[in-house]
């Protein structure tokens, strides 16, 4: 599976306000794939919110980015 790894978190930020967490794997925003960080900021870019769907222990997960 291919996608983006959250390393870090900061605690205002667009990704703790949607409760993503360190070793999430972002693997769709905004009905694309996401393969990459320049895929992330293409499918994120204007205004949200963005469907996303991450990877989390296995699992598939999807949500909205705010």
């Amino acid at each position: 599976v291919s996608g983006v790894l959250i390393t870090g978190i900061s605690g205002r930020s667009y990704a703790a306000r949607a409760n993503l967490q360190q070793n999430d794997l972002i693997v769709e925003a905004g009905g694309r794939p996401v393969r990459s960080v320049e895929d992330l900021e293409r499918a994120t870019s204007g205004n949200g919110p963005w469907p996303l769907a991450i990877v989390r222990g296995g699992r598939r997960i999807e949500g909205v980015l705010r």
